[in-house]
């Protein structure tokens, strides 16, 4: 398997073109055909960025009270028993989930390698104090 370098922050992440997330098959298909694919899904792209922009106050302030915390799969968990805003939580997952089948289709890698590898560098840039799964499954905050 060839290995690519899936780095990237969460600004990257929000930053991303809607092209890493139409299907490598459209991105290669002959130009007019790409195009009118690309134009029918950049919606969806544009709304998946648009609506993870939309949580991320919610989310880090949900972090910042160590409500929530970033698993070593790239996803969002409840720390505890307090659930605050779960649906908002379950939508920033499959968000995610869907970003990441999108990124390991394009580089011939498993979704599970992509969202170990944002785990990574999720872990690197979170704020002190987010609480961080490590590779073991033990929860400690960022120091």
């Amino acid at each position: 398997m060839k290995r690519t370098n899936l780095a990237f922050s969460a600004a990257v992440l929000m930053a991303m073109p809607v092209a890493l997330l139409l299907p490598v098959a459209v991105q290669a298909a002959p130009r007019g055909a790409a195009n009118k694919v690309a134009a029918a899904a950049a919606p969806a792209g544009a709304d998946i960025k648009q609506r993870m922009q939309e949580r991320l106050p919610a989310l880090n302030a949900m972090k910042q009270r160590q409500i929530l915390g970033e698993n070593n799969r790239g996803l969002l968990e409840f720390i505890g028993a307090v659930r605050e805003n779960a649906e908002l939580v379950a939508a920033e997952n499959q968000d995610r989930q869907t970003v990441y089948a999108a990124i390991a289709k394009r580089n011939g890698t498993a979704a599970d390698v992509v969202a170990r590898e944002r785990a990574s560098r999720i872990a690197e840039t979170a704020a002190p104090g987010t609480m961080l799964q490590d590779a073991a499954g033990k929860w400690a905050p960022k120091r």
